[in-house]
């Protein structure tokens, strides 16, 4: 290998990463983006230097792809975590040049890609767009998965932690981290063209496995923590998060379910119902439960009442009113046949 030859030694893609393709939103083939840097808008100006000067939402597009491409390095990594602090001044376009960042290669490549054609249209052929997705759900899943490992862990009797302080501040840790965690998905699914099917499934399964983490963890030395008359204090990860969270928290999970399309949604039908029948088995809040439906549909069906057909079965079914035998019929009409959106 000659002197002029420039390895890339930090760049090293995660061999353990599953090959499987997420799926594109819509349908139809699929197309390459007009606010790509690949390609130049016909509306943009020119600049001083001849270079064309990019609306900000073109270039808030071009940045988080850039961000998205190098995140493919990192094994945990989101897209957003990648030179944490840098977004801005990547908005700020800039020569060739001046994308030079003296000691930090990963910074430089970002400057690159976002201000140069020449150098996206290569790496997004090494790392298109369908191959971020897929990584970007594959760290979504092993990260929400390394949360409910720590809470579980902590259910091993006689308990990991001495007082119910000590517990109470590591469960509410944990919690913290699955907000950040579904509030980057909300923010990646409003921004990726592939995989927001496999990124909804992920997140339905994440809630319902926090519907079924209802249980406090013990801890060593419960009885010194409270007076014996009151009520055990219920630390659940269920608790924390959907039955009781901190003030002025929003709804946990929500926002991420209301960025989905319409058409995804739909397709996450059966598992939105399981979802609703856990939260109600486990006594969600009101507010909380009135905005599940609001955010995703799954009432409305109930709330359309029984379709034509059933109500005609059960019209049928009924006793003349000299029958003796009062109001309701025998047999039919017992199952409920939802309209799906």
């Amino acid at each position: 290998m000659s002197s002029q030859t420039f390895r890339l030694e930090r760049l090293t893609i995660d061999t353990d990463m599953g090959t499987t393709r997420p799926t594109r939103k819509g349908k139809g083939p699929r197309v390459r983006r007009a606010d790509t840097p690949a390609e130049s808008s016909s509306s943009d100006s020119e600049s001083q230097d001849g270079g064309p000067t990019l609306s900000p939402a073109i270039m808030r597009s071009r940045v988080y792809q850039a961000l998205d491409i190098l995140s493919t390095w990192s094994r945990d990594a989101f897209p957003t975590e990648v030179q944490p602090g840098i977004t801005d001044r990547l908005m700020t376009p800039r020569p060739i040049a001046d994308c030079y960042q003296k000691e930090d290669l990963e910074a430089s490549l970002l400057f690159g890609i976002v201000n140069d054609p020449h150098l996206y249209q290569p790496i997004r052929e090494l790392v298109p767009e369908d191959r971020c997705a897929e990584y970007f759900e594959q760290k979504l899943k092993r990260r929400i998965d390394g949360e409910f490992t720590a809470f579980d862990l902590l259910m091993t009797p006689p308990g990991q932690l001495e007082t119910t302080e000590q517990l109470r501040t590591e469960v509410g840790e944990i919690a913290a981290r699955l907000r950040y965690i579904f509030n980057v998905a909300a923010e990646d699914v409003k921004r990726r063209e592939f995989g927001e099917a496999e990124t909804a499934a992920r997140l339905i399964s994440a809630l319902q496995a926090v519907c079924s983490r209802t249980t406090s963890p013990p801890t060593s030395h419960r009885g010194t923590t409270r007076r014996s008359s009151r009520a055990p204090e219920n630390l659940s990860l269920f608790q924390y998060l959907i039955g009781q969270p901190p003030p002025k928290e929003p709804a946990f999970g929500l926002e991420a379910l209301g960025a989905l399309s319409d058409k995804t949604r739909a397709a996450q039908r059966p598992a939105l119902d399981q979802l609703r029948s856990l939260l109600v088995d486990n006594k969600a809040p009101h507010e909380y439960l009135a905005e599940f439906l609001k955010v995703t549909g799954v009432a409305a069906a109930e709330e359309e009442g029984p379709s034509q057909e059933q109500s005609e079965s059960r019209t049928s079914q009924k006793r003349p009113a000299g029958g003796g035998g009062g109001g309701s019929g025998r047999g039919g009409g017992t199952g409920s046949h939802k309209r799906t959106k």
